[in-house]
């Protein structure tokens, strides 16, 4: 950005507070029910985009909601000339947008927040504020947006000019006093209370039981804890266990079919992001089917770094965006669950048949009973692998006299916390420890409070 165009943005700022003060009176509810603005616009190019500034317009056709806010349907041109005799862009594209005032003064000046999305080739975002002076109806226009043009460029934009209203508001309702109250009646015996609410759509946090009893159409469920192989598709034996708990959940509920979305963080291109969450979300569509949930059920489709849910610039929000996402794309409540009514037992989840298409060695891996963890034989060492901000295995059993090594295979570092104590582990980095007396260890990361584990030694 120019030296020049840093001074003029304190002095469009400054400006737009006077104007608010200079404010004439009326009121802002008598404003017409629509107008034209139409501006000219200017655009300050950034370096990446190898062009002169670029000068065009926008035209918008609002419509008066309310006392502080207004809708718009806006088209745009900007011309960038060509720098060198080379790099010049022209492009135009509508859309549509809302302003939501901070204040409107009588008369219907005003400071507001701008947001509007337009498309033609590419598609483009402006957000920022502007500000409006009133006079007789009409007004004076002023804005500073940031363009975004498909995430490629952001670049600062001005645009002013008018506010021509046309349009007239219904009158005013005359108030008429109410009719003199009835006689008062005999005491009518209330209605029996509504039934109760159904239950809630559980989560899927590891270690709480899953249940869709109370899932209806467009429900989302965050599927915590269904991890993969670091930059792979493989799930992991706690993601597994998870998936246990949604395979019952869905034979419980054969009435609803489901989307699984895959959602990376925001580290790598988008087209890498994507292809990774499509795999990872196809993995875990496959195994949702090979425990018995039929094939017409599940879509699966990987959304990539696109739908972020928390900050990608702290290592937590990354770990959050990380995740398989359930979302319930039919139901009908009314066609109940199955379950097996069996005499002695317990309510079972009634699965049909599935052909074993895996070989027999993962088969067998994967008949694994939801919540119980897979029995791990005593040795005199154990491994811990710290993935995808996880212990793996959580809990680890090694015989007494015998050494743990814990191996840090995300890329950012990790610790291992004792007492108090903590171990920085680096990427790529080990740490061992040694037990020599039976016991039950915790320990955590310090650096991370949702990561835990435990060391059991046996004699």
């Amino acid at each position: 950005m120019k030296p020049l165009t840093r001074r003029l943005i304190p002095a469009v700022i400054a400006t737009t507070m006077f104007s608010a003060l200079a404010s004439p009176v009326a009121n802002a509810d008598e404003l017409a029910p629509y107008y034209l603005a139409p501006m000219g616009s200017y655009v300050l190019a950034d370096d990446g985009r190898g062009t002169k500034n670029g000068i065009g317009g926008t035209l918008a056709l609002g419509a008066h909601l309310g006392a502080l806010i207004d809708f718009e349907l806006r088209g745009s041109f900007i011309n960038f000339g060509s720098k060198d005799g080379s790099g010049s862009s022209k492009l135009g594209a509508g859309g549509f947008g809302v302003n939501v005032y901070l204040f409107r003064a009588p008369g219907g000046s005003g400071l507001y927040i701008h947001g509007d999305v337009q498309g033609s080739e590419k598609v483009l975002y402006h957000y920022g504020a502007g500000y409006e002076l009133m006079f007789g109806g009409f007004g004076l226009r002023a804005e500073g947006l940031i363009r975004n043009e498909q995430f490629e460029h952001h670049e600062p934009m001005i645009n002013v000019g008018l506010r021509i209203p046309f349009g007239s508001n219904p009158p005013k309702p005359v108030f008429v006093p109410p009719p003199p109250p009835p006689p008062k009646e005999e005491a009518v015996v209330a209605p029996p209370p509504p039934p109760p609410p159904p239950p809630p759509c559980n989560g899927a946090d590891a270690g709480t039981a899953l249940s869709l009893d109370g899932c209806k159409k467009g429900d989302n469920i965050v599927l915590r804890g269904v991890n993969f192989e670091f930059d792979k598709d493989v799930l992991t034996v706690n993601a597994t266990v998870i998936l246990n708990e949604v395979a019952s959940a869905l034979a419980r509920r054969p009435d609803i079919k489901v989307e699984i979305g895959g959602h990376t963080d925001a580290k790598g291109s988008v087209s890498y992001n994507k292809k990774l969450s499509d795999r990872r979300a196809a993995s875990v569509r496959s195994y949702l089917m090979q425990k018995g949930v039929a094939q017409d059920r599940i879509t699966s489709v990987g959304y990539g770094k696109i739908v972020a849910i928390a900050s990608n610039d702290t290592d937590e929000g990354r770990a959050l965006n990380r995740r398989v996402e359930l979302t319930v794309t039919d139901a009908d409540p009314a066609a109940g669950g199955v379950v097996s009514e069996q005499a002695g037992k317990a309510d079972e989840v009634v699965t049909p048949p599935v052909e074993d298409t895996m070989p027999p060695a993962e088969a067998g891996a994967m008949e694994l009973e939801a919540p119980v963890a897979p029995a791990v034989a005593a040795a005199a060492t154990a491994a811990v692998s710290i993935i995808d901000y996880e212990y793996s295995p959580k809990v680890t059993t090694v015989k007494a006299g015998g050494t743990v090594t814990w191996t840090n295979n995300d890329r950012v570092t990790h610790t291992v916390t004792f007492d108090g104590t903590d171990i920085k582990v680096k990427s790529a980095e080990t740490y061992s420890r040694a037990y020599p007396a039976a016991g039950t260890f915790e320990y955590k990361c310090g650096i991370h409070p949702t990561m835990f584990g435990t060391v059991v030694v046996v004699p």
